[in-house]
């Protein structure tokens, strides 16, 4: 409890709130045990969805952005978070919602988490009555700084820094930005653009180093080539994804 304290005493963050926040993830979905953790993100099927089971992921994630192409309604998205156990995180991302549209896909979907993958502020994050996820698009070292921002997030996933100034599009970074990145406590770091079967095995060092708790894939799940169709995932590549997971973690 010490620690809690003294890392909101740090980041000027009021420590009643920190204390309350914190214990609350220790103790909810802390993903504790293997490393490193997987998400399979942009679900749209249920076959889909039981294979992930299956294979043994630590999360699963579901757009909620509309108009896009992996994107459900309240309602496809309610029937695949349905399929999900309780051993795996549910997570929906989202992008720059209104309060209203968070509100309903917690009362409606009941995810595990939600996940702000724009330009949200900590202070709109943390409104809501759940831990959650914030997603910030990495291009150079001052992009890093921005985590400091997000202390009381359960997981940073950093994703690939595009022109519109947002990840979610596949695209990888720099990984050697991320040695040496600090972490606050009970907070896990996600990796995700670009990640697909054939570069999983160059994570190795930012796993060992303790740089990153989690692996998110999205598009490196589906078809390659002219057979892929967003959303639509290749169980062949997952398993490959997986395969290429365990070996890491031995």
């Amino acid at each position: 409890m010490l620690i809690l304290y003294e890392i909101g005493f740090v980041l000027g963050i009021d420590n009643d709130k920190l204390v309350e926040v914190m214990s609350e993830q220790i103790g909810f979905k802390t993903f504790q045990g293997h490393r490193p953790r997987v998400k399979f993100c942009g679900m749209t099927r249920t076959e889909d969805v039981r294979f992930a089971v299956k294979l043994g992921v630590d999360a699963i994630g579901l757009i909620m952005v509309p108009n896009t192409a992996r994107g459900l309604s309240p309602q496809a998205a309610k029937r695949l978070r349905d399929l999900v156990p309780s051993s795996i995180a549910c997570v929906c991302v989202v992008q720059n919602p209104s309060v209203a549209i968070v509100n309903q896909i917690q009362d409606e979907v009941a995810p595990d988490f939600i996940q702000f993958h724009g330009q949200e502020t900590n202070e709109f994050c943390e409104q809501f009555s759940q831990p959650y996820w914030k997603a910030l698009a990495v291009k150079d070292q001052a992009s890093l700084a921005r985590t400091q921002d997000y202390a009381l997030a359960h997981t940073l996933l950093l994703d690939g820094w595009t022109a519109d100034g947002a990840g979610g599009h596949g695209v990888g970074f720099d990984w050697s930005l991320l040695t040496g990145i600090a972490k606050q406590s009970q907070q896990q770091f996600a990796l995700a653009g670009g990640l697909a079967p054939c570069n999983i095995a160059l994570t190795r060092s930012l796993i060992q180093q303790g740089c990153i708790d989690l692996l998110d894939v999205s598009s490196g799940t589906e078809h390659v080539g002219t057979a892929q169709q967003k959303g639509i995932k290749s169980h062949a590549r997952m398993q490959a994804f997986m395969a290429e997971v365990q070996a890491l973690r031995q």
